[in-house]
């Protein structure tokens, strides 16, 4: 697995503010990944479209630049990072009660420790109709085998409760959580948050992001597959229920 490893990101600590200025070096060097990024980035943008007027977050932002196809996007994260707008948790947010139309979240939400204390926080500074949409791992039969055994972070559906042990912000977190809270537990969080619903659960991504290898590891295939590979994606449709590795999440603030 030594040698899969991408040398760029190889041996840092997770949880360094380094390792995500090296990622979004590497996200904008690694044309796999790049390729793969725009992808979901592109698939947020189009959400975009149905949010309210008003400021658009990103939580987590992270190495990334989902801030290029979001005209006017605040980035946020938990590091201090010189490319982030914002410094501060998802579970306590620095902005008004009603003032935010979109939350915009790539791989978070599998990382915070009390879900809970964001998902209270997110309808408390959505405005009425605003939305959270999330990019997560998504369970599928095909997803559960490379999370279980391919991916280096914990996968487990079955634990029962949605917090996670006290660890750093990148190198804690649980690959399931998603899935166990809108599907397993669906009609707990439906029950504690009935006006922050769930819009959408649409699963996709199979095998492009993991041929770009990710920010773990080397590409796999040329760049030039990654975008056959996901149109590839895109006709799949159905199937998608059970080759999803990623999903994305749309949560709706009622009026």
């Amino acid at each position: 697995m030594r040698l899969l490893a991408e040398p760029q990101t190889r041996g840092f600590d997770l949880d360094d503010p380094m390792t995500s200025i090296r990622r979004r070096q590497l996200a904008k060097t690694k044309r796999a990944l790049y390729l793969s990024y725009i992808g979901w980035y592109r698939r947020l943008a189009e959400i975009d479209r149905t949010a309210p007027v008003g400021t658009r977050v990103e939580l987590g932002s992270g190495g990334g630049f989902l801030e290029e196809f979001i005209p006017g996007l605040t980035t946020t994260d938990v590091l201090p990072l010189p490319f982030v707008q914002e410094v501060c948790s998802a579970e306590d947010l620095p902005f008004e009660d009603a003032t935010v139309a979109a939350i915009y979240m790539i791989n978070v939400l599998h990382h915070l420790n009390d879900p809970n204390r964001f998902f209270a926080e997110a309808e408390r500074v959505l405005v009425p109709k605003g939305l959270v949409a999330m990019i997560e791992p998504y369970v599928s039969p095909f997803s559960r085998l490379v999370y279980k055994y391919i991916h280096h972070e914990l996968f487990d559906p079955d634990v029962c409760s949605w917090r996670l042990p006290p660890a750093g912000p990148l190198s804690g977190g649980n690959d399931a959580l998603p899935w166990n809270i809108f599907v397993r537990d669906r009609a707990i969080y439906d029950s504690r948050y009935p006006n922050l619903m769930v819009e959408q659960i649409a699963p996709h991504t199979f095998l492009s992001h993991l041929l770009s290898g990710g920010v773990t590891m080397r590409s796999f295939v040329p760049a030039f597959m990654i975008p056959i590979c996901q149109k590839l994606e895109g006709r799949l449709g159905p199937l998608l229920r059970y080759l999803g590795v990623f999903g994305t999440i749309i949560l709706r603030k009622r009026t």
